[in-house]
């Protein structure tokens, strides 16, 4: 059976996000653990529970949140290892990246369409990364 792997832990820094689009994983493994090896704590939600993006979001893991209007301006800003902002369909299976860099930027987008806004590391998507944030553009 082929594995792929989808992220880390976050190290302490907060609840990162994972995406596993249904249909597509039949089987999730996850291995060790940092502090408690062998413990972890999960939960699975629905895409449609996800938080609303707030005027203002920050945070130093992996995150996703709902998008429900589109043409919705934000700025965004990466700290040293850079990062990535993609917006998946609202099954969570097409994804369109909005902005990406390998080292610190900000950027302003426009979000194109309703769906889910990832907040994703560059070089592996889910779990712990360099800080983050989101504001979105007032007047818009």
């Amino acid at each position: 059976m082929k594995e792929e792997y989808l992220g880390r832990s976050a190290l302490g820094r907060g609840r990162a996000h994972i995406l596993f689009p249904t249909g597509i994983y039949p089987r999730i493994r996850v291995d060790g653990g940092v502090r408690k090896p062998g413990r972890w704590n999960m939960r699975f939600l629905a895409l449609d529970s996800l938080p609303e993006l707030a005027a203002e979001n920050t945070g130093e893991v992996s995150q996703f949140f709902s998008v429900g209007t589109p043409g919705t301006e934000v700025s965004v800003a990466f700290g040293s290892a850079g990062g990535c902002l993609a917006l998946y369909s609202a099954e969570g299976k097409e994804r369109q990246v909005l902005t990406r860099h390998s080292g610190r930027f900000e950027d302003v987008v426009t979000i194109p369409r309703a769906g889910l806004l990832a907040v994703e590391g560059d070089s592996l998507a889910w779990g712990a990364m360099t800080s983050w944030s989101l504001r979105m553009r007032k007047g818009v």
